[in-house]
Protein backbone atom coordinates (compact mmCIF):
# COMPACT_ATOMS: atom_id res chain seq x y z
CA UNK A 1 0.00 0.00 0.00
CA UNK A 2 2.56 2.15 0.88
CA UNK A 3 4.35 1.63 -3.07
CA UNK A 4 1.12 2.56 -4.41
CA UNK A 5 0.89 5.66 -2.31
CA UNK A 6 4.17 6.85 -3.12
CA UNK A 7 3.52 5.57 -6.58
CA UNK A 8 0.29 7.83 -6.83
CA UNK A 9 1.96 10.98 -5.36
CA UNK A 10 5.32 10.93 -7.61
CA UNK A 11 2.45 10.56 -10.32
CA UNK A 12 0.63 13.72 -9.19
CA UNK A 13 3.71 15.52 -9.04
CA UNK A 14 4.84 15.22 -12.50
CA UNK A 15 2.05 16.14 -13.84
CA UNK A 16 1.14 19.09 -11.81
CA UNK A 17 4.47 20.34 -13.39
CA UNK A 18 4.15 19.57 -16.19
CA UNK A 19 0.94 21.77 -16.51
CA UNK A 20 3.09 24.71 -14.86
CA UNK A 21 2.98 26.82 -18.23
CA UNK A 22 1.39 26.88 -21.45
CA UNK A 23 4.35 27.52 -23.63
CA UNK A 24 2.51 29.21 -26.54
CA UNK A 25 2.80 31.33 -29.34
CA UNK A 26 -0.25 34.19 -29.90
CA UNK A 27 -2.17 31.65 -27.84
CA UNK A 28 -1.52 28.08 -29.96
CA UNK A 29 0.61 25.74 -28.09
CA UNK A 30 3.98 24.49 -29.20
CA UNK A 31 3.44 20.96 -30.30
CA UNK A 32 -0.55 21.25 -31.31
CA UNK A 33 -1.50 20.27 -35.07
CA UNK A 34 -2.66 22.83 -37.14
CA UNK A 35 -3.34 22.54 -40.63
CA UNK A 36 -2.07 24.91 -43.49
CA UNK A 37 -5.45 27.00 -43.53
CA UNK A 38 -5.74 27.29 -39.52
CA UNK A 39 -2.12 28.75 -39.82
CA UNK A 40 -2.74 31.46 -42.16
CA UNK A 41 -6.48 31.92 -40.26
CA UNK A 42 -4.28 32.25 -36.77
CA UNK A 43 -1.43 34.02 -38.54
CA UNK A 44 -2.23 35.53 -41.56
CA UNK A 45 -0.91 34.50 -45.17
CA UNK A 46 2.74 34.47 -45.09
CA UNK A 47 4.90 36.09 -47.36
CA UNK A 48 6.87 32.53 -48.27
CA UNK A 49 5.67 29.11 -47.96
CA UNK A 50 8.04 25.80 -47.87
CA UNK A 51 7.21 22.22 -47.45
CA UNK A 52 9.89 19.62 -47.44
CA UNK A 53 9.65 15.94 -47.32
CA UNK A 54 12.35 13.92 -45.66
CA UNK A 55 11.74 9.73 -46.68
CA UNK A 56 13.73 7.97 -43.91
CA UNK A 57 11.70 5.15 -43.11
CA UNK A 58 8.63 6.83 -42.70
CA UNK A 59 7.62 10.31 -44.21
CA UNK A 60 8.32 13.14 -41.97
CA UNK A 61 6.94 16.83 -43.27
CA UNK A 62 8.30 19.88 -42.77
CA UNK A 63 6.73 22.94 -43.70
CA UNK A 64 8.26 26.52 -42.85
CA UNK A 65 6.09 30.15 -42.85
CA UNK A 66 8.13 32.85 -43.16
CA UNK A 67 6.43 36.01 -41.79
CA UNK A 68 9.00 39.08 -42.59
CA UNK A 69 11.72 37.82 -40.88
CA UNK A 70 9.65 35.58 -38.62
CA UNK A 71 9.60 31.92 -39.23
CA UNK A 72 7.24 29.19 -38.19
CA UNK A 73 7.85 25.74 -38.26
CA UNK A 74 6.20 22.88 -38.27
CA UNK A 75 6.87 18.83 -38.51
CA UNK A 76 3.98 16.65 -39.54
CA UNK A 77 1.39 19.74 -38.77
CA UNK A 78 2.69 20.09 -35.07
CA UNK A 79 3.85 23.17 -34.19
CA UNK A 80 7.84 22.46 -33.42
CA UNK A 81 9.63 25.55 -33.49
CA UNK A 82 10.03 29.61 -34.19
CA UNK A 83 12.39 32.31 -34.90
CA UNK A 84 10.88 35.96 -33.77
CA UNK A 85 12.75 39.09 -34.55
CA UNK A 86 9.79 41.34 -34.64
CA UNK A 87 7.03 42.43 -32.79
CA UNK A 88 4.30 40.96 -34.32
CA UNK A 89 4.16 37.82 -32.44
CA UNK A 90 4.51 37.18 -28.17
CA UNK A 91 5.10 34.34 -26.60
CA UNK A 92 3.46 33.19 -23.01
CA UNK A 93 0.52 34.84 -24.07
CA UNK A 94 -1.54 32.54 -21.60
CA UNK A 95 0.60 33.17 -19.24
CA UNK A 96 1.70 37.20 -19.35
CA UNK A 97 -0.73 40.21 -20.19
CA UNK A 98 0.18 40.48 -23.82
CA UNK A 99 3.15 38.20 -23.98
CA UNK A 100 6.97 38.80 -24.15
CA UNK A 101 7.74 40.16 -27.68
CA UNK A 102 10.69 41.42 -29.34
CA UNK A 103 11.44 45.24 -27.88
CA UNK A 104 10.81 44.22 -24.30
CA UNK A 105 12.87 44.22 -21.76
CA UNK A 106 14.47 41.05 -20.15
CA UNK A 107 13.22 41.88 -16.50
CA UNK A 108 9.68 41.49 -18.25
CA UNK A 109 11.07 37.53 -18.27
CA UNK A 110 13.16 37.67 -15.14
CA UNK A 111 10.63 39.41 -12.91
CA UNK A 112 7.48 37.50 -14.82
CA UNK A 113 5.68 34.49 -12.67
CA UNK A 114 7.17 32.04 -15.37
CA UNK A 115 8.95 29.07 -13.98
CA UNK A 116 11.90 27.15 -16.28
CA UNK A 117 13.08 23.89 -14.89
CA UNK A 118 16.75 26.30 -15.93
CA UNK A 119 17.54 29.47 -16.99
CA UNK A 120 21.44 30.64 -17.32
CA UNK A 121 22.87 33.37 -20.14
CA UNK A 122 24.26 31.19 -22.96
CA UNK A 123 26.90 33.43 -23.55
CA UNK A 124 27.21 37.29 -23.28
CA UNK A 125 24.12 38.44 -25.49
CA UNK A 126 21.86 35.13 -25.55
CA UNK A 127 19.46 34.38 -22.28
CA UNK A 128 18.37 30.90 -22.04
CA UNK A 129 15.27 28.87 -20.60
CA UNK A 130 14.33 25.55 -20.49
CA UNK A 131 10.86 24.12 -20.21
CA UNK A 132 10.81 19.82 -20.46
CA UNK A 133 11.63 19.70 -23.75
CA UNK A 134 11.23 23.54 -24.76
CA UNK A 135 14.02 25.68 -25.10
CA UNK A 136 13.41 29.14 -25.66
CA UNK A 137 16.44 31.67 -26.37
CA UNK A 138 16.59 35.93 -25.92
CA UNK A 139 18.94 37.75 -27.28
CA UNK A 140 19.53 40.16 -25.97
CA UNK A 141 21.18 44.27 -26.56
CA UNK A 142 20.98 46.78 -23.66
CA UNK A 143 18.47 44.81 -21.66
CA UNK A 144 16.15 44.64 -24.71
CA UNK A 145 15.19 41.41 -26.38
CA UNK A 146 16.11 41.78 -29.92
CA UNK A 147 15.36 37.95 -30.91
CA UNK A 148 13.68 35.00 -29.59
CA UNK A 149 13.48 31.14 -30.83
CA UNK A 150 13.01 27.80 -29.74
CA UNK A 151 14.67 24.49 -30.08
CA UNK A 152 13.73 21.41 -29.41
CA UNK A 153 14.94 18.03 -28.96
CA UNK A 154 14.30 15.43 -31.77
Amino acid sequence: MKTLSYCLTVILLCLSCHAVKAQDLEGVDFGDALTKEQVIAKFGQPNEYTKVIYSEGEDEVYETYIYENNRLEFRDSHFFQFYISSKNFAVFTKDIDGGIRVGDSLDKVLNSDLKPHYSAWYDEDIYHQYYYDLRIYYRIKDGIIVEIWTTFPV
